[in-house]
């Protein structure tokens, strides 16, 4: 069983822990481990997660098994008069990958985008990551544009989710 609620502060290491553990297995193939490892380290600190928790613009959510933490997703207003919200993270512990708990996560984004009136969800994937594309690309989301992330120096996509 799992149970989603709004991430604590309390939920940060085990966050980073999942963090951590779901980076390595879908970024380090396609970045190599110098370069990953160093992105991770200073995008995934602890401080930084403890801000998007604290947030009171972001929705910051975690998804809890009875082994604890096992996935966490965060979404955030790109500004206020546009109704378009930014996905930055959405993770799963690869020991619970295929097991819905990114479906689990993304449907209750995707429902406080809605109660917030946004009318659109965009993310960023790794153009090598296709266990990730697929993902979004069941779940509805639109590939819009391409982009070039030089702090890792990778190509990616913007994917698209308009909510009627």
């Amino acid at each position: 069983m799992v149970t989603i609620r709004p991430a604590t502060t309390h939920d940060v290491p085990a966050i980073r822990a999942v963090a951590r553990r779901s980076w390595r297995a879908a970024h380090a193939p396609l970045l190599g481990g110098d370069r990953g490892a160093s992105f991770f380290e200073s995008e995934y600190d602890r401080r930084t997660i403890h801000k998007k928790v604290v947030a009171e613009r972001s929705r910051f959510i975690v998804a809890v098994t009875m082994t604890g933490v096992a996935g966490f997703s965060v979404v955030a207003p790109v500004s206020d008069a546009t109704g378009v919200y930014g996905l930055s993270w959405l993770y799963v512990d690869p020991d619970h990958w295929r097991r819905g708990i990114g479906t689990q996560l993304l449907t209750r984004i995707k429902r406080a985008v809605e109660r917030r009136n946004g009318h659109r969800i965009r993310l960023g994937v790794l153009a090598g990551n296709q266990r990730a594309i697929d993902f979004y690309e069941r779940m509805g989301f639109r590939r819009h544009s391409t982009y070039f992330d030089d702090r890792i120096d990778a190509r990616g996509y913007i994917y698209v989710l308009d909510i009627p």
